[in-house]
This record gives C-alpha cells, structure tokens and sequence, in this order.
C-alpha cells in the first residue's frame, strides 16, 4: 500500500512522526523525493528511517545522509553540465542549436552501514547493479 506524507509548509518537518505512522501502517519500505523539504533534511530523515527500521531509497545526492539506497545522477554533475550550456549560449550559441542531452550514468549507491543495521542481505540480482557502496 502506498501512502504519502505531507509536510505543511513553513513548519519544521515532523519526519520522525511520518515514519512512525508509516511503521503503524505496516510499511515496508520508503522512497524519497527530491524536494526543497526532503533534501535539506536528508540527514533527519535517513535517522528517523534507521530509528523505525525502515529501509530507503533516497535521490543520488542524498548518498551521504544514511539512507540505504540511492539513485539518480549527480546534481552536482548536471549543473556542470548546464554551466557548459549557459557558456556556449553566452559566446553566441542560438539555445535551438545546441544538442539535447539526457542523463548517462545514472548510479545506483548502496550504504552497506544501513544494510546490516537492518538486517538485510539483499540478492545478488540488486547487489550486480550497484554501482558505488558506501561502507
């Protein structure tokens, strides 16, 4: 069963509260958005996940908070990606012209930490498809 959990705006977000609900709700699991809430909180959250036992899937540049899995590619890569658009255009390029592009190497990061905090051996068929572990 899915379900989502609102934060009301201009409060500070009660994610120990919605993970708690979450467990009462027999959740299995958590993914996380990127959002102005979630990644400035991405340490809160990934704590709160750890304290109800709860595994995430987190956006790639939440790699460094706890969560047990992220994926995606990096912002930060993709904003140097733009800053090469933002100079071509700058020295004359017409925007029409300059090719679009999509995302190459989107990572799959594995926190072996979180893993065994959860008691999770997870299959080889996932475990193949990692790309970076975080001890």
């Amino acid at each position: 069963m899915a379900r989502t959990f609102k934060v009301a705006r201009g409060l500070h977000p009660d994610f120990d509260g919605a993970f708690d609900a979450a467990k009462k709700d027999s959740v299995d699991a958590v993914v996380v958005l990127s959002t102005p809430v979630t990644t400035p909180h991405r340490t809160q959250i990934a704590v709160a996940a750890a304290k109800h036992r709860l595994p995430t899937l987190s956006p790639r540049d939440h790699d460094d908070a706890g969560s047990l899995m992220c994926y995606g590619t990096s912002f930060a890569a993709l904003t140097r990606r733009a800053a090469g658009y933002v100079d071509s255009i700058l020295k004359g390029a017409q925007p029409g012209d300059l090719p679009v592009e999509t995302v190459r190497q989107p990572e799959l990061i594995l926190n072996r930490r979180a893993a065994r905090a959860l008691g999770l051996t997870l299959p080889a068929s996932v475990l193949s498809q990692v790309t970076r572990v975080v001890e």
